[in-house]
């Protein structure tokens, strides 16, 4: 992703493999042309989803308009290194997310659900955290109550 070598739309046509107009679109929000930029940083959807996770910590930021910028940005609430660590993983787990969508509606013609979307980001979020955190010893019930909490004590 950093190195923009994630196949969008815009990367694949500089491989010269050209997409049709409407397959060009964004997925999401189905108005402008795919990019990594867009998809990451720009999407009004994805956006959406960005202000849900960051509503969980009660940090109403907006968060950075470059990549590079968007996946070293730390909300204001986190002052310890762990809970930046904890924040870099919600962080990896909603762009995995995003991503994974991406392809489910592209190539399996799945619907996209905002809903479902943010509820796999929860889910997977504290998959990972439980799994790879030695300091992260929340339940699944207590993340799902209040993962704000747990992200920031």
């Amino acid at each position: 992703m950093m190195s923009r070598g994630l196949p969008t739309v815009d990367n694949l046509a500089s491989r010269s493999i050209v997409l049709s107009e409407n397959d060009a679109l964004c997925v999401f929000c189905k108005s402008d042309i795919e990019t990594d930029y867009h998809l990451f940083c720009t999407c009004p959807v994805v956006d959406k989803v960005w202000k849900v996770c960051l509503s969980w910590i009660n940090c109403p930021a907006p968060l950075p308009r470059c990549i590079l910028d968007h996946f070293n940005f730390i909300p204001g609430p986190f002052h310890q290194s762990t809970q930046a660590v904890y924040w870099r993983t919600v962080w990896l787990v909603t762009t995995w997310i995003v991503w994974r969508t991406r392809n489910l509606c592209r190539f399996k013609d799945s619907s996209f659900c905002f809903d479902s979307m943010v509820k796999e980001i929860q889910v997977h979020s504290w998959r990972w955290l439980s799994s790879f955190t030695k300091s992260f010893r929340y339940s699944f019930s207590q993340w799902c109550c209040n993962p704000g909490l747990c992200l920031t004590r």
